[in-house]
């Protein structure tokens, strides 16, 4: 998106199979230690969706992203089911326990 609008961007290579994802510079900037990450000034953005939606705006390219609240509220809904959608789930609907005491929980609950 930032080709298709005209702006430049820094990229920073992130070697994640040696760890620097986790690194005290990212995780200050990215709890969660995942990427990507867009900063521009004091704005930190970690999450893809809310990436182009910012630089849409910025670049007041109104054809990218829905600018209406209906609309806009329709493109946040799915992406936010999106997320979901793709995490494997039990029989009934409940997302898989990957901690030894939740899975204890989940068979005694």
């Amino acid at each position: 998106m930032p080709h298709e609008v005209g702006t430049s961007l820094e990229l920073v290579t992130i070697d994640i199979f040696k760890g620097e994802a986790k690194t005290p510079a990212i995780l200050a900037k990215n709890p969660n230690g995942k990427i990507p990450i867009l900063e521009d000034g004091d704005l930190v953005l970690w999450e893809s969706a809310a990436m182009l939606a910012y630089i849409a705006a910025k670049a007041g390219r109104t054809d990218l992203a829905p600018t209406t609240p209906r609309e806009r509220a329709e493109v946040d809904s799915l992406d936010r089911v999106g997320g979901r959608s793709l995490r494997p789930r039990d029989p009934q609907g409940r997302l898989p326990a990957h901690r030894e005491e939740d899975r204890g929980a989940r068979r005694s609950g």
